[in-house]
């Protein structure tokens, strides 16, 4: 299903930096979503990329239906998928700009996948199912984050790895053949909008 994004929505992601969709998914689609990624993280003991080799995981994702809304918003293509963090290891109020071992980020965007309501706090999205998107130099509070969510993050196709000391996973992408400084390639990180 595709979202379709509104003049108004528009205007104010671009005056403000951020936006939440209500219920981009549904309670039944996070559910599943949830389950794949809790069964993932168990068997990688990590919440870092975890689609990665994982159809079943990377189709509840909807990358498609995401990127589009992605898209949408920061009307830039191509648009690559930097990474993915289930339950975000960031403890502070800080940027994508500034948590990102990948360059040339776009933004980013928040699932929530909780099934208790997030305490009432701007900027992040409050039930299940529901999506905020922010531009790369908008400050997020993760210390406000109740657990599970999903963070993805977007950027240019000719995207590189850096060493980013605010990211614990930093060295990640070393595991993958990566040193600082190569381009992200579609095997590792695809192109989610050509």
């Amino acid at each position: 299903m595709r979202y379709t994004i509104t003049s108004q929505q528009l205007d104010y992601f671009r005056r403000e930096g951020h936006i939440e969709f209500e219920t981009l998914f549904s309670v039944e689609e996070a559910e599943k979503l949830r389950s794949l990624l809790d069964t993932a993280r168990l068997s990688q003991g990590m919440g870092r990329d975890l689609e990665r080799g994982n159809p079943p995981l990377r189709k509840a994702m909807e990358l498609s239906r995401l990127g589009q809304t992605a898209y949408g918003l920061f009307a830039k293509k191509p648009l690559r998928l930097a990474f993915s963090q289930y339950v975000p290891q960031y403890r502070k109020i800080i940027a994508l700009e500034d948590i990102s071992s990948v360059t040339e980020t776009y933004g980013c965007m928040l699932l929530n996948l909780s099934p208790n309501p997030l305490p009432d706090f701007p900027y992040l999205p409050m039930e299940m199912g529901d999506v905020g998107f922010y531009e790369r130099k908008f400050p997020i509070d993760f210390t406000a984050l109740e657990l599970p969510v999903l963070f993805l993050a977007f950027a240019r196709d000719v995207a590189r790895y850096q060493l980013q000391e605010n990211d614990p996973d930093t060295h990640h992408l070393k595991k993958l053949g990566y040193g600082f400084g190569d381009r992200l390639n579609n095997d590792t990180h695809p192109l989610i909008i050509k």
